[in-house]
């Protein structure tokens, strides 16, 4: 099968640009030679992160959309080819959430949580297949998250919505493969990381959310990100945390209800009042969100996601020292 190209030959098309992992993918790929084109609902954060790509010498087009409006997404893609000329690789990156108990949930916030999480990845695969098609080749990118696999409390309608994205991944690559088609699906299930998304979220809990532990850097992810863009992968976990939630649900579901039940409440709690009617994101975007990282600390580095991006890499250091300690029991 045809290979995807390399970054510096690439457009990109980014969704959920303006903050968080988003706009990090994007100063990264831009870094590496991409030409991105960066789309999400808040024009301003969208303004700034162009003119900082193109201080820094990039290329990058900024394209504001909602994604649950399919039309704008659509425009979005027509700009893109008219602009750079085509589009190799698009990454469905928006998302929001909503955090409180099932009962305390209201069905306006759950249909929103899925209009975005989901039907804007629905609009995002819509808006990009004709023009991946048009090349024969390149990457349809998913965002979904460990809680694609897993569901946990206080974030039922976005566990919902993930677990809807890995369906729609499913679905669309084995339609692709059965038409013969070199395009790429993957779905990419992140850990916990430090983003503004808990800062912007609706919460019924009376305090400000915050990621389950462990949480990672958005580099992190960015790095995992592109590398799916430049490599056929079907689906990849970003972070230990993600593998190991993902693992234990497929071999030790029971006991990881109960561990869940033990900790997973009071742990996405911070000490932080925050009311049910305080600013969210989930209809109009907050302004002065428009940055990368917030305050949850986050690993710098994942050994579990270094050995995956550097499979090579990863057998060759094992197979040495694997022969040291060989060496090192002939010895004695």
């Amino acid at each position: 099968m045809q290979r995807l190209k390399p970054l510096a030959k690439q457009v990109m098309v980014i969704t959920g640009a303006s903050s968080g992992i988003g706009r990090e993918t994007a100063l990264q790929a831009a870094g590496r030679g991409a030409r991105v084109v960066l789309t999400a609902r808040d024009g301003g954060a969208l303004a700034a992160l162009e003119a900082e790509i193109r201080r820094n010498g990039g290329q990058a087009l900024a394209a504001p959309a909602d994604v649950t409006v399919a039309a704008e997404v659509d425009a979005v893609a027509e700009r893109a080819v008219a602009t750079f000329g085509g589009i190799d690789t698009w990454i469905n990156g928006a998302g929001v959430s909503a955090y409180g108990r099932f009962e305390q949930m209201a069905p306006e916030e759950f249909r929103r949580v899925m209009e975005v999480n989901f039907l804007g990845q629905v609009h995002g695969c819509q808006a990009a297949l004709p023009h991946l098609r048009a090349t024969g080749n390149g990457a349809l990118i998913c965002i979904g998250s460990a809680l694609s696999d897993r569901a946990v409390p206080l974030q039922s309608g976005y566990s919902a919505s993930k677990h809807a994205v890995k369906a729609l991944t499913e679905a669309l690559r084995v339609e692709l493969r059965h038409e013969g088609s070199a395009i790429q699906v993957t779905l990419i299930k992140p850990s916990s990381f430090n983003t503004p998304l808990f800062a912007q979220a609706v919460t019924h809990l009376g305090v400000m959310p915050r990621p389950m532990t462990p949480v990672y850097d958005p580099a992190i992810a960015a790095q995992a990100i592109l590398y799916a863009a430049e490599h056929r992968v079907r689906d990849l976990c970003i972070g230990g945390g993600a593998k190991l939630f993902t693992s234990l649900e497929a071999t030790a579901g029971p006991l990881l209800d109960w561990w869940l039940a033990r900790t997973a409440v009071e742990g996405q709690k911070t000490n932080r009042p925050k009311s049910a009617t305080a600013p969210n994101n989930l209809c109009r975007p907050i302004p002065g969100m428009g940055h990368v990282r917030d305050d949850h600390g986050g690993r710098r580095f994942s050994l579990y996601t270094s050995a995956r991006l550097h499979p090579r890499q990863t057998v060759a250091a094992g197979a040495t020292l694997l022969g040291l300690a060989v060496l090192k029991l002939a010895r004695r």
